[in-house]
């Protein structure tokens, strides 16, 4: 007999507890479901908004260039926010890495770092790397570089002026399980303690102003989790108190 098929008060329980499950699955299905299809329906309109400015730049004969410029801006943002949010819906629904092969870690962190050096300079900071170990897994390079970089960038955008973001690798031993750990340390004011368990959340932005210019839309590090996770891998954060916050990606080396 099964623990649903109990007449008792357990039996209750279980029964309860099964259609609550079934609840949570439909409602998170609707969800994704909900932000893929928006989001493909959002694609025809953004694209005949790029059009029209198109045509209108060609014939107001740069009259109205500033408001033109303005209205491409906002679009490439909405185009950047439709982007994330497929990838995440794409991700949400993946179980399994379809794509693997040899990964030198070293290499893919120089690659992102070159990446997030651009955005650095304009506050006349610099990402540093430092490599204990050599390191290398098996997976998919674009997901694990795209997880990688969009926590970099976020280091980047919060660290303060004239400091640096602080790039770790090393291997460790835990619970006798060789570890790939990577490190990203910003330079800024940290996190509310009582949000560090939200950032990965979609849509969740600390800045309550949730205004884009104040850090991006929420999604980039949801999608880095979910990046981790189908490597096997966890990420840990912690404040540094008084001088920034630290993120750690722990990567399981598959026997």
């Amino acid at each position: 007999m099964t623990l649903v098929d109990r007449k008792d008060e357990i039996g209750d329980l279980g029964r309860h507890f099964g259609r609550m499950a079934a609840r949570i699955e439909t409602t998170l299905f609707s969800q994704q479901r909900l932000l893929r299809d928006v989001s493909h329906e959002l694609n025809a309109p953004l694209a005949r908004l790029q059009i029209a400015v198109g045509l209108a730049r060609q014939r107001s004969e740069g009259l109205v260039d500033p408001e033109l410029d303005r209205i491409e801006q906002e679009a490439e943002r909405l185009n950047d926010l439709i982007r994330q949010t497929l990838a995440l819906a794409r991700l949400s629904n993946q179980t399994l890495l379809t794509h693997k092969s040899h990964i030198e870690l070293s290499e893919l962190l120089n690659d992102v770092i070159d990446n997030a050096e651009y955005e650095a300079q304009n506050k006349n900071c610099h990402v540093v790397l430092s490599v204990t170990d050599y390191c290398s897994i098996e997976g998919d390079w674009d997901l694990l570089h795209s997880g990688i970089e969009n926590i970099l960038r976020n280091a980047v955008h919060y660290t303060s002026d004239n400091t640096s973001v602080d790039v770790s690798l090393q291997k460790v031993m835990i619970a006798n399980q060789p570890t790939i750990i990577i490190k990203i340390r910003d330079h800024g004011t940290g996190v509310p303690e009582e949000d560090i368990k939200h950032l990965f959340t979609p849509f969740f932005r600390v800045d309550k102003a949730r205004t884009q210019q104040t850090g991006g839309y929420g999604i980039g590090l949801a999608i880095a989790e979910r990046a981790i996770f189908l490597h096997n891998g966890k990420i840990i954060v912690n404040n540094i108190l008084g001088n920034g916050l630290e993120i750690t990606l722990q990567l399981p080396i598959e026997k």
